[in-house]
């Protein structure tokens, strides 16, 4: 079917990542019961941006992604991959922005739309390229890292935005500024990914 119909990925990964956001909810109160234990110092923020945001969305975007790039999978197209993954963070960061604007204003849902869906859309982006990775070299390490990549650099990114403790940091400037600096790097290593495999020689189209 991936070779009949190479784009037939691209409907189903949005769907996933739309769907993607009710495990993630689920477990929202699960996870706000369990940091009531995390309430001051730095575990608190810590805990927030970590535990409670990044490993649940990237572990349940991680199931979406990993089925799709073995449903589509092409050791010549890594660029397909890559594909789904950000697509899929779309979905996903749609519907997530989506929450934040209805419950918290539409000022919120403007940040998030040049903000938090980047984001997900760059970091699935680098999912999909380590669960690419780990179905070609057959590797464990880059399994682990289509998980443990993506949720390090969501924690890094939250990090600024729910810190309590650095006067320097809790000031909006500064910490949309450390979080615009993630951002920034992840960017450009989305397009590092994406130049290496265009230079390949055999890259088939996705």
């Amino acid at each position: 079917m991936s070779a009949a119909r190479p784009l037939a990925y691209v409907p189903l990964a949005l769907v996933a990542g739309v769907i993607v956001a009710a495990p993630v909810l689920a477990l929202g109160p699960v996870l706000a019961a369990a940091a009531t234990g995390f309430t001051a110092g730095l575990e608190a923020p810590v805990f927030r941006a970590f535990g409670n945001a990044a490993l649940p969305e990237e572990l349940c975007k991680l199931c979406f992604v990993a089925a799709l790039v073995a449903r589509f999978f092409d050791a010549r197209a890594p660029l397909r991959a890559m594909a789904i993954g950000a697509l899929v963070g779309a979905g996903f960061g749609g519907v997530e922005t989506l929450f934040y604007a209805v419950n918290n204003g539409a000022a919120i849902g403007l940040v998030r739309l040049f903000t938090a869906i980047p984001c997900h859309v760059f970091l699935g982006c680098v999912m999909g390229h380590y669960v690419w990775a780990a179905r070609v070299q057959k590797s464990s390490l880059a399994a682990a890292k289509s998980l443990l990549i993506p949720t390090i650099v969501h924690g890094l990114y939250n990090l600024p935005l729910m810190a309590e403790m650095d006067v320097a940091v809790v000031r909006p400037g500064g910490a949309m500024m450390l979080t615009w600096m993630v951002l920034f790097l992840l960017a450009g290593w989305t397009r590092l990914l994406l130049a290496r495999y265009r230079r390949q020689l055999f890259f088939a189209p996705a």
